[in-house]
């Protein structure tokens, strides 16, 4: 997304708001974003909103999962020597870089459908959320399995 300050370049203490969509490829649905642009002696702030929707599946039971990112920066907008800093070339700001890292700094590795999912049975892959199942779920450590035969051997 371009933001164009021409409107408030040259005009100390000036401020200009923006809003629209940006859509990446990596993700299914837009960002939207909003903000201002500030005109501090011809060095520009520029504050950011956004969210988005994003499908993902339960880290434990595998369901798709629609959730809400949100996410919010600040930024100074530098000269041409500053590598990090987003730049003014021709009274226009491109926000997509900026944007795009703090949604994904944002967005989470995991995704649950509920905080109380119980997930798929390590068995049968019954989804426990929906259904029970009958399998032994007993996990037994392997450095104790001849122990426990020889606790079944005498009962």
């Amino acid at each position: 997304m371009i933001v164009d300050i021409s409107k408030i370049a040259g005009v100390d203490g000036a401020s200009l708001d923006y809003s629209g969509e940006i859509k990446f490829e990596e993700f299914e649905y837009p960002v939207r974003v909003k903000g201002t642009v500030k005109n501090y002696s011809n060095q520009y702030v520029i504050t950011c909103e956004g969210e988005m929707e994003l499908m993902a599946q339960c880290a434990r039971c595998l369901d798709d999962v629609k959730k809400v990112v949100s996410f919010s920066f600040t930024e100074a907008i530098g000269s041409e020597d500053c590598l990090e800093c987003l730049k003014v070339i021709q009274n226009s700001i491109d926000i997509d870089e900026a944007v795009y890292t703090n949604i994904t700094i944002e967005t989470d590795q995991k995704f649950l459908c509920k905080e109380s999912c119980k997930g798929l049975c390590v068995v049968c892959g019954t989804n426990l959320n929906e259904s029970e199942c009958d399998c032994d779920t007993e996990e037994i450590d392997p450095r104790f399995e001849m122990l426990k035969n020889l606790i079944n051997k005498y009962d």
